[in-house]
């Protein structure tokens, strides 16, 4: 009996003593997890450095995308003076670039021609007539001042010869207007540029109310643009902007806001503005 006892005690100690290490395990595991958890929850709060800088006011830029038409700001339209001259030649071409005092066009100019080969021939008959006179009124003074020749003879040729030199100065004139009508049958270019249209052919008549051509010049360029109405209020004369042509890819311009037409498209609700470089 006393045995079975001893027996019964030893197995409670030992079920004790299990159950006691059972819980210091249990224990220990807590006390791990517990740490491996407040590891990584301090990892995850590790301050990170951020750096502190001064609020300014500033402005916002807000940008305006829209297309335009690139086009010159000096335009020459090229009128014939004559009307009813046939277009004799036109030698130039659109895009072609001239210079100014260059000749462009040439009118049939036969009919003035034939005037000033009349005017120049009467020009030296006058002439030479004028030298005949000249030669007889210093002549007939020579002879009146040694009393050889009777007064009335030298005013007569002195009144001749005064008409004679009238006669000049009239036939003079009208050789400078047939010489003006003669070039206004050669027609030059006012200004250095491009040929930017041509108008007609050579067979066609001339009309002073139809240009024959258009000149640009090239140096002084203006963009033709519209922008919505809505951004009408921020638009300022003198803003600066950007621009890019299609021959030139890649590249980018500088312009500035020169022109603002303050009455709206009302179809389109847009209104138009001007840059120029």
């Amino acid at each position: 009996m006393a045995e079975q006892k001893t027996g019964r005690g030893r197995l409670t100690t030992w079920i004790v003593i299990m159950v006691a290490v059972a819980f210091l395990a249990l224990a220990f595991y807590n006390y791990q997890r517990s740490q491996k958890e407040e590891t990584t929850a301090v990892k995850e709060v590790t301050p990170v450095p951020v750096t502190v800088v001064k609020v300014e006011e500033g402005e916002m830029e807000r940008l305006l995308e829209t297309s335009g038409d690139l086009r010159s700001r000096v335009n020459v339209y090229v009128f014939p003076k004559i009307s009813g001259r046939v277009i004799e030649k036109i030698l130039v071409d659109k895009g072609d670039r001239v210079k100014k005092g260059q000749l462009l066009v040439i009118l049939d100019a036969s009919l003035v021609k034939a005037r000033m080969e009349r005017a120049n021939a009467a020009m030296d008959a006058v002439r030479s007539r004028l030298e005949l006179l000249e030669k007889d009124q210093k002549r007939l003074e020579f002879l009146f001042a040694h009393k050889a020749a009777p007064r009335q003879q030298l005013d007569r040729i002195s009144a001749q010869y005064k008409a004679a030199a009238a006669g000049l100065k009239e036939a003079e004139a009208a050789r400078r207007e047939i010489q003006v009508l003669l070039t206004d049958h050669a027609i030059k270019a006012e200004i250095d540029g491009v040929v930017a249209e041509r108008f007609f052919d050579p067979g066609n008549l001339s009309d002073t109310k139809k240009p024959l051509l258009r000149l640009s010049d090239e140096s002084l360029m203006k963009i033709e643009l519209v922008a919505p109405e809505t951004d009408f209020p921020r638009l300022r004369l003198g803003m600066p902007a950007d621009f890019q042509l299609a021959a030139y890819p890649g590249r980018i311009f500088h312009a500035s806001l020169v022109k603002m037409n303050p009455v709206f498209d009302p179809a389109t609700r847009t209104v138009k503005l001007e840059l120029q470089a």
